[in-house]
């Protein structure tokens, strides 16, 4: 009476449940993002933040144009809506939203999704200048943003930041997570969240793991 039973004529593969059992672990190929968004944003944001570290003014961006492989396409249609998402969600999945939040303030964080964040005029502006090209034999994300002087600036990230391949540092980690302990619904003190940074980076010294729990609670010492 099960669903292979019913739709697949009892032909299942248990291997799939049960090989490599208590020897391999899937979550040991969890990735950390260094951004609150769609993994498909963050080559051009790392691109755009590379633009932003050069000193660029957003008022001397007349035109960004953001090149990728044809898959990100529905990350950047409707290109109206996404140059002006509607809701964190819509935003967080805008490859020119974000890219535009990039170049103006050098980052994307959690304040980008919020309500203040999504009226941002400056990257809204930013992003309204936005175009994008598909090209199917391209890899990673690039973004070129001109300036009215005919300067051109160009910036390339074939994979991006936070996969197996460029996993983020310690550092980078902790930064996100104060970030994120910023918007929490009981936010953490920043002191707090340094506590909770010592202890989780040495877990292998924690005698009791309860400790850990109350600490995330925001309740107790």
């Amino acid at each position: 009476a099960g669903i292979f039973g019913l739709f697949h004529d009892g032909t299942f593969d248990t291997k799939a449940l049960t090989g490599g059992l208590g020897t391999e672990f899937l979550l040991m190929e969890t990735q950390f993002k260094p951004w609150p968004t769609s993994l498909h944003a963050h080559t051009f944001i790392e691109a755009a933040t590379e633009i932003a570290g050069k000193g660029l003014h957003h008022l001397e961006m007349e035109a960004v144009e953001v090149v990728g492989h044809s898959s990100i396409r529905t990350w950047c249609e409707p290109l109206i809506k996404r140059r002006r998402p509607e809701n964190a969600a819509a935003a967080g999945n805008s490859i020119p939203f974000c890219v535009a939040k990039a170049l103006v303030h050098g980052n994307v964080t959690l304040a980008d999704l919020t309500d203040q964040g999504l009226h941002d005029a400056a990257a809204i502006a930013v992003a309204e200048r936005i175009v994008y090209r598909l090209n199917d034999h391209f890899t990673g994300g690039a973004v070129n943003v001109m300036t009215g002087y005919g300067r051109i600036l160009e910036a390339r990230v074939e994979s991006p930041l936070g996969g197996h391949a460029r996993p983020l540092t310690d550092m980078q980690l902790a930064e996100k997570f104060r970030d994120c302990c910023r918007h929490a619904v009981t936010p953490l003190s920043p002191d707090r969240a340094n506590e909770l940074i010592d202890v989780v980076l040495n877990l292998e010294r924690l005698d009791d793991i309860g400790h850990l729990a109350t600490m995330v609670s925001g309740s107790g010492a």
